[in-house]
């Protein structure tokens, strides 16, 4: 992974010294990415899901994460783009519940979420296929 963004960024600059000589290791690519670009992409899908008409769902699911031995609860939202003309579904955020009680949950569901207009409101658990 790491090989291919470096190739990104020499593809993308190819008369860049700076994208010549760039070096990344485990550790900064993780942090460029956490810190850098996600907040970007995450303002532009906030942007777009509050755009005055826009209707779309909230889909969470909760599972173990093995890294952390912690329960994690994933936040995505199903929205019509209609730049492109096509359902999206998106990765919106992820909250560590720590405990797995029901009130938990629900806390950090809110937590997660706060940003949303929701007044009239869809939520999936485990995709809306296995209700």
């Amino acid at each position: 992974m790491l090989k291919q963004i470096i190739n990104c960024l020499q593809l993308c600059f190819p008369d860049s010294d700076i994208a010549k000589q760039f070096q990344c290791g485990r550790t900064k690519c993780s942090y460029l990415i956490t810190y850098g670009i996600a907040p970007y992409y995450h303002d532009i899908l906030l942007k777009h899901l509050q755009n005055p008409g826009t209707k779309y769902l909230i889909l969470f699911d909760e599972s173990l994460n093995k890294a952390l031995q912690e329960e994690q609860m994933n936040i995505l939202v199903r929205f019509w783009d209609c730049n492109i003309n096509r359902v999206q579904t998106r990765y919106y955020g992820s909250q560590f519940l720590g405990h797995t009680r029901a009130s938990d949950m629900m806390t950090n569901f809110k937590s997660a979420i706060n940003d949303l207009r929701y007044s009239d409101l869809q939520i999936f658990m485990d995709e809306p296929a296995s209700n």
